[in-house]
């Protein structure tokens, strides 16, 4: 789990506009749907401005403002607050702010925390803009949309308020029943007007796509990223230390009409079974919408059995062959007739049924389902990964997860051209997609992955022509890298270190302070192993890492381990290979000097050449590739992590 530090904040001058920041020393570019209009019309009309806000006590240190269509949970520690949500308009956002600061004096509201970006959670964010606001990488592209076609909905709101007030004092609104109803549209529009006179979307200023922690004072709180649920930007809060389950949409309490056509119920369902296994943790949970006191666990699996029964209601009716028209108005889920929006039932069944068009399996390829595509974990003996999955036709090179684990990047020659191309598969519901060539892969030669420990940025190798020069891409390669902003991959650039323009680095890997390590020619051997430092958000003038590491032969592909403490390196021509290249690994000493290189001997190295090292974000298991060359066939190969710690010297040892 990401511990989210003082350095991952920032600040944007302008909204939706990019800027680097730095995180601990390493550089980060951060940027500042469907969604039915009937679901927004709503957001404004029935919950946005509420006439009764009102708080809740659950402890001495948290209290539940109810109101603007929702809950924000308020929680103090001994160096300030943390919010979570923010309700649907400056001006509820405001008296929320009152309530809160009132009933805790003295104490600064630090952080705001936004569950997704529906606007009853999220556009009252402008008035905390003196915190912190964290939410999932997608809300900002869902937020801007979702203004955006709301605005329009509501465009020509002076000319609807001039309308109805004509129409009042010309009597036109002869009968009684009339009379209220055009004074209720009146009021109604002056509100609506209000908050879109006043209100500024405000994103994030800190995005997350895994589940990451924060300290603040003496309490813990984890916020928890499932994946596509009720959106794809679902985020839940648990204070870990006062048990209090904060569920954001996740939860709504005995209501329906709580989904969309890009909701996934199925992964809801999941996620809610998942927060069940783990009811020991939680004292409250606090739904969006319901009791500001909060309810018991019983309230999620009465949510995970409503969403299951529409669901197997849906599947029923289309194996039965109905239309959506007729599943509608045939499914009858009148064990939930007293809930909220019954009556709206109907668009749950509808954006259920528009899930399964999307979402049609396809069978041909493999059910891959769990971590690392599903594959059975090896033990202390090297085995194939994902045989005959990663490629059919043609052969890996290598590979890297991404920290959440729910993302795998590989290099590939399966096209049957003379390039490599980067290829991806994604974790979606616990199910693996098919491969697909990566959003930032190019017709040229493209190889050498390198991911940061944060999973921001891509570094790769490639022959690409540099924009705006006129240099041949069969001349050289040169390091790349793309940023991740807002859940998609920028356009690559060009890695600038001193001498770039004519030393060649490959084999690149970075350390969590940004420090790149790789190949390239030196003054110890062929190629050496050198390091580059990310200073002042300019990579440092490269440095041999000595003769401890590189001799006068090839140090070729390597592995440095987040820390910096560990880096493994595939050599060739030693004496003591027993194939071409070896995996060969060393440790970095208290003094910040490195043991000798030590070959990893069998069973990771053999006759055939080892090269690729890599070992998964969570350290539990260490990938590498075998090229057998009798064979002319490259293999991906997996093991226990544990041979590593097997391969530490004593002085290594007794200092861990």
């Amino acid at each position: 789990m990401k511990q989210i530090e003082a350095g991952d904040i920032f600040r944007k001058p302008i909204p939706g506009k990019f800027f680097p920041v730095s995180l601990g020393g390493t550089f980060v570019l951060i940027g500042k749907g469907f969604i039915l209009v009937i679901l927004l019309s709503c957001i404004l009309v029935a919950q946005v401005y509420s006439d009764s806000i009102q708080s809740t006590k659950i402890s001495e240190d948290v209290i539940v403002i109810s109101g603007g269509g929702g809950n924000i949970t308020a929680v103090r520690t001994y160096e300030g607050i943390l919010i979570v949500d923010s309700f649907a308009s400056p001006q509820e956002a405001r008296e929320a702010r009152t309530i809160i600061e009132g009933h805790f004096p003295g104490s600064e509201i630090k952080y705001v925390i936004n569950t997704h970006h529906h606007a009853d959670h999220i556009w009252g964010n402008q008035v905390f803009d003196d915190a912190v606001i964290i939410g999932h990488a997608n809300i900002e592209k869902n937020l801007m949309r979702d203004y955006a076609e709301t605005l329009k909905e509501y465009e020509g709101y002076d000319d609807k308020i001039g309308a109805l007030e004509i129409k009042l004092k010309e009597g036109k609104a002869d009968k009684s029943g009339d009379i209220e109803k055009t004074e209720k549209d009146i009021a109604r529009w002056k509100r609506i007007k209000a908050v879109f006179d006043e209100l500024i979307p405000t994103p994030p200023d800190v995005r997350i796509a895994c589940d990451s922690s924060l300290k603040l004072g003496a309490k813990t709180f984890e916020f928890l990223c499932f994946g596509t649920a009720h959106t794809d930007n679902d985020l839940v809060v648990l204070d870990r230390d006062d048990g209090l389950l904060i569920m954001g949409d996740l939860l709504f309490y005995r209501k329906c009409y709580i989904m969309g056509p890009h909701s996934d119920t199925k992964h809801w369902i999941a996620v809610l079974d998942k927060l069940i296994d783990n009811s020991s943790r939680y004292k409250h949970v606090i739904p969006s919408h319901g009791p500001a006191r909060g309810v018991g666990v019983s309230v999620l699996e009465e949510q995970r059995d409503y969403l299951r029964a529409l669901w197997d209601a849906v599947v029923a009716a289309r194996q039965k062959g109905l239309t959506k028209n007729q599943a509608i108005n045939e499914i009858n889920l009148d064990k939930y007739k007293d809930w909220l929006d019954y009556d709206r039932i109907g668009l749950d069944i509808e954006a259920c049924w528009i899930q399964m068009d999307r979402t049609a399996p396809n069978y041909e390829f493999p059910v891959l389902k769990g971590p690392y595509l599903g594959q059975k974990p090896p033990g202390m003996t090297p085995e194939l990964f994902a045989p005959g999955i990663i490629v059919e036709d043609g052969t890996p090179f290598n590979a890297v997860f991404s920290p959440c684990g729910h993302e795998f990047y590989f290099v590939t020659d399966a096209d049957g051209n003379e390039t490599l191309d980067i290829m991806w598969m994604r974790r979606v519901n616990d199910m693996w997609t098919e491969p697909e060539v990566a959003p930032f892969n190019s017709n040229y030669y493209d190889l050498n992955l390198c991911l940061s420990p944060d999973g921001y940025r891509m570094f790769f190798r490639s022959k690409r022509p540099i924009p705006g020069t006129s240099e041949s891409p069969k001349d050289r390669h040169y390091m790349w890298c793309t940023v991740r902003t807002d859940g998609s991959w920028s356009e690559p650039q060009v890695v600038e270190y001193a001498g770039y323009e004519t030393v060649t680095a490959s084999y690149q890997s970075i350390t969590s302070d940004g420090t790149l390590y790789f190949s390239s020619p030196g003054s110890v051997g062929e190629l050496d192993v050198h390091r580059s430092k990310f200073i002042n958000g300019t990579y440092s003038k490269p440095e041999n890492l000595g003769p401890s590491i590189n001799t006068k032969y090839i140090e070729g592909d390597l592995f440095i381990a987040p820390d910096g403490r560990l880096i493994i390196v595939s050599c060739w021509d030693r004496p003591d290979n027993n194939g071409d290249s070896d995996l060969y690994i060393s440790f970095r000493k208290s003094d910040g000097t490195w043991t000798k290189l030590r070959n990893m001997g069998a069973p990771i190295n053999s006759k055939a050449s080892e090269n690729c090292p890599m070992l998964s974000p969570d350290g539990r298991y260490f990938f590498f590739l075998s090229y057998d060359p009798v064979k002319d066939k490259r293999s991906t190969y997996w093991v226990d992590a544990r041979v590593i710690e097997e391969l530490k010297p004593e002085e290594i040892r007794l200092k861990d």
